[in-house]
């Protein structure tokens, strides 16, 4: 029995006991000597029997007559909902268990009675699809490291007990594969904490998890069948010196050689994360080193090694041939826009509002706008496990998956990235969809160069979701996923602020009062802090001011939604205005700020620059929109900001 079944029938009790506790009855009128005369009636044996309500009782009788009738529909909804567990409890007894987060050894999930919605119908599609080795690519926390464990547990021949794990689940009913469970010798490998600032400990960190599959089998290399060279390969890994990389490249592969013979039998070969490595060796900037042992060691491990009969690598993101998989032709990608297994990872709807049900939870509209909104092929409205298992376990709403990693690649490109990046971020946030066109292949490399790129790495990570696909080309719309990733990229923006959180404050507070003075001081003090936050990668320092005025615009979007419709770059009049807050009540200013870089072939000084900025607001009418909105003429604010280097003065009228 599961957690809330008990809870449920309690409280069914409970109501039951209370509704004993009222009065028996219903109130009807009688018409007694010309006057209605209210009864309390109920039929007893076949006798029906009417008690008079005294007018000193009517008020008390009414509150017990409607108090009845709540209870009575509550009994009717919550036996009808115990039905319906019932009956799902009996397709998926897992349904109503306790939620484990965290949990990724099925074994210990299943056995521990844990809360699982039942996906392993995908070990039977992966097998019979006549792939060798397969890549799937899916957001983090979507079930990649639970599924590849489930694989694990259902082939592995090292005394599991398959029948006992995997009796109630849909993978059972497939005869055919029921009868290659607990036959083949499987590696497991997972990166997913090779995260290291540089190159050395990012490759000592390889080693470890590799080593962790050659200790799972041991014994084999005690075994009287290994060789004399199986042997001494195995010892020099053991004694090896972090720089003789060429002995990783291989210790995959060497391993599926010894097993296969040792077993008689061919490996299955399970790699989760994948990228995670090729991911963190481009944000800390070890790149070219990492990508060189990364293809070296997939070409030996999967391409040109004869000893596995199935592989499954799991990630994120699909990363180009030339950084990864180079000269592999042998992988079958299933990427989020593939069709195959596109309801494998993450829960459908219809998995969703069951395991609901099972665990007593209804707030479907509320758990809908927070989680829903991830498309994998043609299947839409996915949700993320993390998210939902954690809701579940709490009974809260969070963010609970935007916590599980930094989000310090994302934050990275969108700092060193050109001003039309945050543009497009800026129309996200507003929850408007920007048009791109996909590229799955993750150059990144060409990351700083390319904001499709950029895009198409967000899409891949979960954050975006696309639509209206032009066929092959890729070509799409992209917008945000849920409330949830929303706030993340509110967050992400904040985050950019925070050495300077106070003084940013107060300039809000000095830009919403109109002190332009404390503006001026307060945003020096801010650019001061913050150019050389915004004057990074490969792009010339003259371009620090327009980066740090569009993120500047990010974060008045972020921290100004509730009271103003922040806007930036918009046709108004006759040109287009930097930025216009366009107020969401009547009883506040619209202001409208124009940015401008001294330029000392048109101006004599900052002032000039200052003045030319507000001018232009006069000159291209961007107030137009404001008045048009209903915004009096005199409730319009117009600042124009100058920069000269980290010099910042401002202009009112």
């Amino acid at each position: 029995m599961g957690t809330y079944e008990p809870k449920l029938k309690a409280k069914i009790e409970e109501l039951e006991n209370e509704l004993e506790s009222l009065p028996r009855g219903n109130l009807v009128y009688k018409q007694i000597n010309g006057k209605k005369q209210p009864y309390l009636q109920y039929t007893e044996n076949g006798k029906t029997y009417s008690y008079y309500v005294k007018l000193s009782e009517r008020d008390e009788v009414l509150l017990n007559i409607e108090r009845k009738s709540e209870l009575q529909n509550e009994i009717k909804r919550l036996k009808s909902y115990s039905k319906k567990m019932i009956m799902l409890l009996d397709k998926n007894p897992y349904l109503n268990k306790q939620v484990r987060i965290g949990e990724q050894d099925f074994e210990k999930l299943i056995l521990g009675d844990g809360f699982y919605i039942d996906k392993t119908d995908f070990i039977s599609e992966w097998w019979n699809s006549g792939k060798p080795a397969t890549l799937i690519t899916r957001p983090r926390r979507f079930g990649k490291t639970l599924m590849l464990s489930a694989i694990e547990c259902f082939f592995t021949n090292r005394k599991v007990n398959q029948q006992k794990i995997f009796e109630n689940l849909s993978i059972w009913n497939d005869k055919k594969l029921r009868a290659l469970a607990g036959r083949y010798p499987v590696i497991f490998l997972s990166f997913g904490n090779v995260k290291a600032t540089n190159y050395k400990d990012a490759i000592k960190q390889v080693y470890h998890q590799i080593m962790e599959a050659y200790r799972q089998y041991e014994f084999v290399y005690l075994s009287e069948n290994i060789s004399r060279i199986e042997l001494r390969r195995y010892e020099d890994l053991i004694d090896w010196e972090w720089d003789d990389v060429s002995q990783l490249e291989m210790a995959v592969s060497d391993l599926c050689s010894v097993l296969a013979r040792y077993y008689d039998q061919k490996v299955i070969l399970l790699i989760d994360e994948y990228d995670t490595p090729m991911q963190e060796a481009y944000v800390h900037g070890y790149w070219n080193d990492m990508s060189e042992f990364i293809k070296r060691f997939y070409n030996n491990s999967v391409k040109i090694n004869n000893y596995y009969e199935k592989v499954l690598i799991t990630g994120i993101a699909k990363i180009s041939k030339n950084s990864m998989f180079s000269d592999m032709n042998n992988i079958y990608v299933v990427s989020s826009t593939s069709k195959q297994y596109q309801t494998a990872f993450g829960f459908t709807e219809d998995e969703l509002r069951d395991a609901l049900i099972c665990q007593s939870v209804d707030e479907w509209e509320n758990v809908k706008k927070w989680y829903d909104g991830f498309t994998f092929g043609e299947a839409e409205n996915i949700y993320n496990p993390w998210s939902i298992t954690n809701y579940i376990e709490q009974r809260k709403f969070d963010l609970y998956w935007i916590h599980t990693s930094s989000n310090e690649l994302i934050s990275k490109l969108f700092v060193e990235g050109n001003s039309d990046l945050k543009d497009d971020l800026y129309d996200l946030l507003e929850g408007k969809k920007i048009h791109t066109v996909l590229d799955e292949d993750i150059v990144f490399e060409y990351m700083d160069r390319n904001s499709d790129a950029v895009w198409s790495l967000l899409h891949a990570t979960g954050y975006l979701k696309a639509g209206n696909m032009c066929g092959e080309s890729k070509e799409c719309d992209l917008e945000l996923v849920n409330y949830e990733t929303r706030c993340m990229f509110d967050e992400m923006v904040n985050s950019w602020f925070k050495p300077v959180k106070r003084s940013y404050n107060s300039f809000i507070n000095a830009l919403l009062q109109g002190d332009v003075e404390e503006m001026t001081y307060l945003l020096e003090d801010i650019m001061c802090d913050m150019v050389s936050f915004f004057d990074v990668g490969k792009r010339p320092t003259e371009k620090t001011p327009e980066r740090f005025y569009h993120g500047l615009v990010l974060g008045l979007l972020v921290d100004l939604r509730a009271q103003y419709e922040v806007k930036s770059n918009r046709e108004s009049g006759i040109g287009r205005y930097d930025v216009m807050l366009r107020p969401r009540k009547k009883n506040l200013d619209g202001i409208i700020i124009e940015f401008k870089v001294f330029d000392e072939k048109k101006e004599k000084s900052l002032k000039d620059s200052a003045i030319a900025a507000l001018k232009q607001i006069e000159d291209m009418k961007y107030d137009t929109e404001l008045i048009n909105a209903g915004v009096q003429a005199k409730q319009i604010r117009k600042y124009g900001i100058a920069f000269k280097g980290k010099e910042v003065l401002i202009e009112k009228s």
